[in-house]
């Protein structure tokens, strides 16, 4: 495994229904964002982080499929249908 797909895994791992944000990012490494990474079935992601902690993701969905969005110890389940845009704030993983 490559080092940049090494560290793409450690802010998102994906597989198919099923998107883990931030599974393995280290509280120690910088604050920051990325833009653009390709997830399975073809969706688009952009991820912010500080802290080790999510502020927000978003996800630009390709296709019409149901998938869990995982962060920390909460899933959540969402429908996405091609072309919408869907926004995970940090408090969307809020305990309820």
């Amino acid at each position: 495994m490559s080092i940049p797909r090494l560290l793409m895994e450690m802010l998102v791992y994906t597989e198919k229904g099923k998107i883990e944000l931030l599974p393995a990012w280290p509280c120690d490494y910088a604050d920051g964002s990325i833009k653009g990474i390709k997830i399975y079935g073809g969706h688009t992601l952009d991820i912010t982080w500080k802290a080790g902690k999510l502020i927000e993701a978003v996800l630009y969905a390709r296709q019409n499929e149901r998938y869990e969005v995982v962060c920390g110890d909460v899933r959540r389940h969402v429908q996405l249908h091609k072309g919408k845009t869907y926004h995970f704030p940090a408090s969307f993983f809020a305990e309820k």
